[in-house]
C-alpha cells in the first residue's frame, strides 16, 4: 500500500505537539508539505520535523505539490 501524501495547513501549538509528531509516527502516512502564513513559524517548524517542502499561501501548495489528504489545523 502506498503511503498517504499529507499536507498540513496552519502550524499552531496544536499541530506542533499533536498532529506533525502523530502523524510522523504512522508508517503509511508522508507528511509532504506544511504551510503557515508566518514565514518565520513555517521555515522553524520546517527545520525541526526535518520537513523541505515549507509554504505561507496554501494554495501555492495545493497547486505545486501531489497530496492526498490535506490536515486543516487553523
Amino acid at each position: 500500500m502506498d503511503k498517504v501524501r499529507l499536507g498540513i495547513v496552519g502550524l499552531g501549538w496544536v499541530s506542533q505537539v499533536f498532529h506533525i509528531p502523530i502523524f510522523s509516527k504512522l508508517e503509511d502516512v508522508e507528511i509532504v508539505a506544511i504551510c503557515d502564513r508566518d514565514k518565520s513559524r513555517a521555515k522553524m517548524i520546517g527545520e525541526r520535523f526535518g520537513l523541505s517542502s515549507v509554504y505561507t499561501d496554501f494554495e501555492q501548495m495545493l497547486a505545486k505539490e501531489d497530496l492526498d489528504a490535506v490536515d486543516v489545523c487553523t
